[in-house]
């Protein structure tokens, strides 16, 4: 190892100590990825004596996954010069892979400008990767659950814009996922409608209410407009996560198709009896509102989108029997 040191520091103690004292990695490598130094850190983190990989290719470390991207790297810098970080995996000494974020810079020779060798700077960040992983398994698990609830699902942050769609949602709403991100309940392309028909004020859609109130909407009726003209009649919740200063931070909203319900029910007993056969309907979205809105998740986004391919159908609601104005 010293004498590894040595023939690149030959006259510099106090560099000599910084490298063998850092937390952190540190190689110097031929142009061809051969280490002529390594740092002790090393055997910290990889299980190898420094003198165990001074003439060793580091590319012998690299993960089989990696391996291509990194000697591209290599390649590109050799060529350019410019400096570059790549995140890959080393193969530690027990042949365990750790993640290690790297920063590489070419040392060229001042004449001819060819790579005398290369410095490099290895930071482990395993644990963030593996943080990052089971964040990605938890989030497509969270997504499936959602998918497979028969009520929609749909949830707004804090700036009122929607972030997340459930498959219940998109079908009802008419809209994919992309369409719907950024919207918000009070879209222009979209008419909602209270029991009478009449459009819904923005500020009083349940979304705008659950958000402004950091409040629970329950089992408000709305009418949303269709492209042809239709109506279809949903049966919405909007209940909100609340911080720590008592605002709102997101709502989750759920709702269910009554259309036929109401429809049957109107038929049956008049528009009285409407909220009577709705019932049923409203307590299972209730339930399913009740149990998204407390383990829900904090996500943001920024402003309401407008475009040409907006979806034509939003859920909007209403409390039963209340004025729309």
């Amino acid at each position: 190892m010293t004498t590894a040191l040595s023939a690149h520091t030959p006259d510099d103690a106090g560099l000599r100590s910084l490298a063998e004292s850092a937390g952190d990695p540190l190689s110097c490598h031929a142009p061809d990825g051969v280490y002529r130094y390594a740092s002790p850190a090393a055997a910290r983190l990889l299980g190898y004596e420094p003198a165990e990989l001074v003439g060793r290719p580091v590319f012998d470390l690299f993960h089989p996954d990696e391996l291509g991207l990194a000697q591209q790297a290599h390649e590109a810098l050799r060529q350019s010069g410019v400096s570059t970080v790549i995140t890959h995996r080393l193969r530690a000494k027990d042949g365990t892979y750790l993640w290690f974020e790297c920063s590489v810079r070419a040392i060229r020779d001042p004449g001819t400008g060819e790579v005398q060798e290369i410095h490099s700077v290895t930071r482990d960040v395993t644990r963030r990767r593996l943080a990052e992983e089971r964040l990605r398994e938890s989030e497509a698990r969270y997504r499936a659950v959602l998918d497979g609830l028969a009520v929609g699902v749909v949830v707004h942050a804090a700036d009122a814009g929607i972030v997340l769609a459930n498959r219940a949602a998109r079908e009802l709403l008419g809209a994919s996922e992309g369409q719907l991100q950024g919207l918000t309940s009070f879209n222009p392309y979209w008419l909602l409608l209270g029991e009478d028909e009449r459009p819904v004020p923005p500020s009083d859609h349940p979304a705008m209410v659950a958000l402004q109130t950091a409040r629970p909407v329950w089992d408000r009726v709305v009418g949303v407009t269709s492209a042809a003209g239709g109506i279809t009649w949903l049966v919405v919740n909007a209940i909100p996560a609340v911080g720590g200063d008592g605002r709102a931070t997101q709502v989750v909203v759920s709702f269910s198709d009554v259309t036929a319900v109401r429809r049957k029910a109107m038929e049956r007993a008049g528009a009285g009896g409407v909220l009577q056969g709705l019932v049923p309907i409203c307590a299972q979205c209730k339930k399913t509102a009740r149990r998204w809105a407390s383990g829900g998740r904090s996500r943001s986004t920024s402003g309401t989108r407008r475009g040409s391919n907006a979806p034509t159908r939003s859920a909007r609601s209403v409390r039963p029997g209340s004025s729309p104005t």
